[in-house]
């Protein structure tokens, strides 16, 4: 399953992303890599970081301005869960604690993995999350979601087959790839709790079909 929008509200995504951004951009400034740039690439850098992660938009900078992508990671998620009302979430846990007695719980993000840590823990459910379940940038050698890499190396980490996977995502493009690869997937829309494909109604559809 997919974190931010996806086991939080997307309003909350939203606003953890627009901050990420923010430091981001102060760093490549600090660092006089913003004035190495021609402004048309840093236009592109600014619309990519708007449609995805700082960890997509930067990775193919960081051999061309010698940027250390770990720190600069590091830097921009420098923010906190609470902060964005990304709070302990009582029916999250208890689903999801239903579910990993029959499944493996896996949590697969295009994010920083320290920040995928903090939200896990801010939400109630890191101790549901099996260490080394975390698929990260950090372990999709350049791959990302919806590239279909990022698909293959998240199932040899997890050891599981396609039509093992329940994938939750709230992203079509990523839905659409994991279906082409025999992966039954659900589009998660975290508008409001009670709504027909908000994350605890998909958990519950889950659940009931397991019991």
């Amino acid at each position: 399953m997919d974190l931010d929008g996806t086991l939080y509200e997307k309003r909350k995504e939203e606003m953890a992303d627009l901050a990420s951004r923010k430091l981001a951009h102060r760093y490549l400034k600090k660092n006089g890599v913003l004035q190495k740039m021609p402004m048309s690439e840093i236009k592109r850098i600014d619309k990519s970081m708007e449609r995805g992660s700082v960890t997509m938009s930067l990775r193919h900078l960081s051999g061309k301005y010698g940027i250390d992508l770990k720190e600069v990671e590091t830097f921009a998620y420098d923010i906190y869960p609470r902060d964005f009302g990304i709070a302990r979430d009582a029916e999250l846990v208890r689903l999801l604690t239903a579910l990993s007695k029959r499944y493996k719980l896996v949590v697969f993000t295009n994010g920083y993995d320290l920040w995928a840590g903090r939200a896990l823990k801010a939400l109630g459910i890191s101790h549901l999350i099996k260490k080394g379940m975390i698929i990260s940038p950090m372990h999709l050698k350049n791959y990302l979601k919806p590239e279909q890499g990022a698909f293959r190396i998240m199932l040899k980490r997890t050891g599981l087959k396609g039509n093992e996977v329940i994938f939750l995502d709230d992203k079509m493009p990523n839905i659409i790839k994991a279906r082409e690869m025999g992966i039954k997937s659900m589009l998660v829309k975290n508008m409001g709790r009670g709504k027909r494909n908000s994350i605890h109604s998909i958990l519950k559809r889950i659940e009931y079909d397991v019991k």
